[in-house]
């Protein structure tokens, strides 16, 4: 049994207690005045008891397990689809994504296997004694718009990451080319130069490459990493790769090409370089769990289906990584008309199980280390 488990069921065995005893208080003392005031702070014992009860779902979050982190820093200007890659991560829609910029804060996610649901509470001042509350995507988008301090601070089970000895945590930093909001910057080369991360996730836009934005932010990361003296990972992720239209002469693998020999002239030598449509593993997963799609969504990944059933090759194998997932495993999946077979063909396609298997590797060469 688990150690929040025993946890919970100490709770209850102390509540049921509790409320038993004040039960025959209640009952020895309702007939007599001169001890009720004894009845009463039995009562307001049991009160409190009761009030443990209906928090014990959120144990969990109180005691953080004693596992040493693995920090990941994604980063990204606007527009790129930052937030959408961390929500496909995770298989749901949960941080705000939009075009705009919406990220004004960095957004710490704390990967806990089993733990029941997301929530959230944000730093700044005395962030221990805040409350964590139940989150969606309103309430995270009301914590990234207020005026308190700090980071937003999430914890919940990323599905695809198994945390044996070290836990995943993923920070989502805010973009700088946010002419709002000069902070942005800020924050994040605050992060950056703290160095306690293990693994750089940088995401472009497939369709927005060598913008200015871009090459500022990768001018900043090159001369910070270069101050640091140990060697930190770095992996370029092109995202909307699939938006990239052939027919227009727009390719993947030049894109990955050109990728490379920009990002060499800016210091990244023999860069680590993966194809993926963030869109495509957060629809499909949505559908997966059964979130109604709009139909918007619909159309559109019935429409990559269909490019997979003509042969299109999935995403990843647009990539300068080593580990590849073979094409048969979505030739396999496309024998018959299965909804979940077909399902796992767009995860597969999307090219972002790759970068899970990079982050699940990452996190069992720093365990073997340790």
């Amino acid at each position: 049994m688990g150690f929040f488990r025993k946890l919970g069921d100490a709770i209850d065995s102390t509540v049921e207690s509790v409320s038993e005893t004040a039960g025959k208080v209640y009952d020895y003392t309702k007939e007599n005045p001169v001890k009720a005031s004894v009845g009463a702070a039995v009562g307001g014992v049991a009160a409190l008891a009761m009030q443990a009860k209906a928090q014990k779902k959120n144990a969990n979050i109180k005691v953080s397990p004693l596992k040493p982190v693995f920090e990941v820093v994604v980063m990204a200007t606007m527009s790129a689809g930052k937030s959408t890659l961390i929500n496909a991560l995770i298989g749901q829609d949960l941080l705000p994504s939009s075009n705009e910029a919406c990220t004004s804060r960095i957004f710490k996610i704390e990967d806990i296997d089993e733990h029941q649901g997301f929530t959230a509470r944000v730093g700044g001042g005395d962030w221990e004694s805040n409350p964590w509350i139940d989150v969606t995507t309103k309430t995270l988008k009301e914590m990234n718009d207020s005026i308190d301090d700090g980071i937003v601070h999430i914890q919940g089970d990323i599905p695809t990451i198994n945390n044996h000895d070290l836990r995943l945590v993923i920070y989502d930093t805010p973009g700088p080319n946010n002419s709002q909001n000069k902070q942005h910057e800020q924050l994040t080369k605050q992060l950056l130069h703290d160095g306690n991360y293990g693994l750089i996730i940088y995401v472009l836009n497939a369709t927005q490459l060598h913008v200015d934005d871009d090459v500022q932010l990768l001018h900043d990361l090159q001369q910070i990493l270069s101050e640091k003296d140990d060697c930190k990972d770095v992996v370029f992720v092109l995202n909307k790769a699939d938006a990239l239209d052939e027919e227009l002469g727009e390719s993947i693998e030049l894109a990955v090409k050109e990728l490379t020999l920009y990002l060499e002239r800016h210091g990244f030598k023999s860069p680590q370089i993966l194809s993926i449509s963030s869109r495509v593993a957060l629809s499909a997963r949505n559908r997966k769990n059964n979130i109604q799609l709009t139909r918007k969504e619909d159309r559109f990944l019935g429409g990559i289906l269909e490019q997979i059933e003509e042969g299109a090759p999935f995403l990843g194998d647009y990539s300068t990584l080593q580990e590849t997932i073979e094409s048969h495993q979505i030739e396999s999946r496309l024998q018959s008309n299965n909804t979940e077979q077909s399902i796992e063909s767009l995860i597969l396609y999307s090219g972002v199980k790759k970068l899970e298997r990079v982050l699940q590797k990452s996190l069992s060469n720093v365990s073997d280390i340790n």
